[in-house]
This record gives C-alpha cells, structure tokens and sequence, in this order.
C-alpha cells in the first residue's frame, strides 16, 4: 500500500500490523523523526490481504491529508 499523509503539526507517524489491542507493536514511519507540518509525505508499506492496520500520532494533530492507496502486487 502506497500512504500519502500531510499533518497539520509537527508529529511521528507510526502503524501497526495485526497487533492486538493489549500488546500493539508500532513501527515508527520517516524513521522515527516527525513529520513536518504542513509537508506532504509518501510511504510504500509492504501489506498482506487481511492485514489489520492501525495508524497512531504522537501528538494531537489534524490530518490535511490521508489517503492510503491499495495496489496489487505479486
């Protein structure tokens, strides 16, 4: 999946694949550094059909944009 998210403030973007809602493990995305507000950022993220994905902020912030596009791929 292709992600293309825009913030509103400055914050690390993180997601979580199939974690369970008492142990969630989060990768941190753009290496851990936050994203800067107002920029617009693209993440390929590698996903298998059925994956539960979560996304998680550090910071309360507003999403300008958000969009998670789906490709098939081999």
């Amino acid at each position: 999946m292709r992600l293309a998210a825009a913030l509103s403030a400055a914050a690390v973007l993180s997601i979580s694949r199939n974690a369970t809602a008492t142990s969630p493990i989060w990768d941190a995305l753009n290496a851990n550094n936050s994203l800067l507000a107002g920029a617009e950022y693209y993440f390929d993220i590698p996903v298998d059909a059925g994956d539960t994905i979560d996304f998680e902020v550090s910071a309360a912030v507003t999403a300008n944009v958000f969009k998670v596009y789906f490709t098939p791929g081999a």
